[in-house]
């Protein structure tokens, strides 16, 4: 499917340059795929947000309505409702993200076209190798966690079919493995009649959300890969100055001259402290209420599906379903939290890197500059989740250790 133009870029950049080059351009196809990239056909993006909400819908209101006719009963079956409880968190979690990507496109939109700009503005061939190594990282992370996750929701789809479908085939017994879908529904139709129609439904609906978070996940990921490229890049320009002193020790160098450079180093490395600062603040304001929502669903969700996964230990097939959910989960934690604990570290490593640069052998005007530099870096760039949580490998661990003390409490009353 070919995208269209809808207007260029502010910024004066052909929607072609924007994500085009081989480290960004998978980004690129997911959000088209999914209807989120800005530039795309107007009347194009509106279709696909409204077969992915249809997608979304058609999948969580027969959950919901069965989770309600398994309340109705006298003797309520709890794994039905734990789990569909799970399932509604989950729909809720891809809602709130797809909203996020929505109401905050232009945001978003700035932010594509900043990583654009910043490799068509460096030209020294170091700072190009620096933007090159971490972008490399962000397409790497791409490509194993679009692969990880599709495969993790295929798995959860197909497996309660498929394996009673192989084993009815290769043993030879009396008994027939009874075919089952992958979520608790109801539709109000006879399941085992239509069950391939509906199974067809589920995993389509399954991809279709499974890749929007793919695509909006992975897109944040590469954009704060760029931010630790520039961090890293004012890191390097620091050492730059310092070398420029350093080397006219051993040479005949105009003072003024050498002044001069080292200042001008030191302002481009400042200058691009400032504008990397401007970038996670963006980053920051797009997806702070969407992170506060999804860890608190996590925390949830991870209690619930470990006692769904403690009740069905005797029932192989889903087990097997929902150690894959479970173990998903578990990865995404990971993932979303990975980012935001590098960019402590990139900031807290530029923060080493202007306190050792040598500074004081630079100019007096420069030194000025510097200790503004210093002050700036000693409280770390973050990325928050709500007011309080930060998103870091800390927060991923107060989330893991509150999920089970939470799944204690529920197996213990149960």
């Amino acid at each position: 499917m070919e995208l269209k133009v809808e207007r260029k870029a502010k910024s004066g950049l052909r929607e072609e340059d924007i994500f085009n080059n081989k480290y960004f351009i998978l980004n690129k196809k997911l959000l088209a795929l999914v209807g989120l990239w800005p530039y795309q056909d107007a009347r194009l993006k509106r279709v696909v947000r409204i077969l992915l909400v249809l997608c979304i819908y058609s999948m969580m209101i027969p959950q919901m309505m069965k989770g309600i006719e398994e309340c109705r009963e006298k003797n309520p079956n709890p794994e039905i409702i734990l789990e569909n409880i799970s399932g509604f968190f989950y729909f809720q979690g891809v809602t709130a993200k797809f909203l996020t990507a929505i109401l905050t496109e232009d945001k978003l939109k700035y932010v594509y076209e900043e990583v654009m700009k910043d490799w068509k503005r460096f030209t020294d061939k170091n700072e190009i190798a620096i933007l090159c190594k971490f972008a490399h990282v962000g397409r790497v992370l791409t490509v194993v966690w679009s692969i990880y996750a599709a495969m993790s929701c295929l798995l959860f789809v197909t497996l309660p079919a498929v394996i009673p479908m192989i084993l009815n085939i290769i043993l030879t017994r009396n008994e027939t493995f009874k075919k089952s879908l992958c979520i608790y529904c109801e539709y109000y139709i006879d399941q085992d009649k239509y069950f391939f129609y509906i199974f067809l439904h589920h995993i389509i609906a399954g991809i279709a959300t499974i890749f929007l978070t793919i695509g909006i996940d992975t897109s944040y990921v590469n954009c704060v890969q760029h931010v630790l490229a520039l961090f890293n890049v004012s890191s390097y320009r620091l050492k730059v100055a310092f070398d420029t002193i350093h080397h006219s020790k051993k040479n005949d160098y105009n003072l003024k001259t050498l002044e001069n450079n080292v200042h001008s180093y030191v302002v481009s490395s400042i200058r691009l402290h400032q504008r990397s600062i401007k970038f996670v603040d963006t980053i920051q304001s797009a997806y702070n209420i969407v992170f506060f929502i999804v860890c608190a669903l996590l925390l949830f969700g991870i209690s619930i599906i470990t006692v769904d996964l403690v009740w069905n230990v005797h029932n192989p097939i889903n087990l097997i379903r929902i150690a894959c959910l479970w173990m998903g989960t578990i990865m995404y934690m990971f993932y979303s939290n990975w980012p935001g604990q590098k960019l402590i570290d990139s900031s807290n490593e530029l923060f080493d890197a202007i306190y050792t640069c040598g500074w004081f052998e630079f100019p007096m005007k420069t030194k000025i500059l510097i200790r503004f530099m210093l002050l700036r870096s000693i409280d770390p760039c973050r990325l928050t989740a709500g007011p309080l949580l930060q998103m870091n490998f800390e927060s991923c661990s107060l989330i893991l250790r509150s999920a089970m003390s939470y799944f204690t409490v529920l197996v213990t009353t149960g």
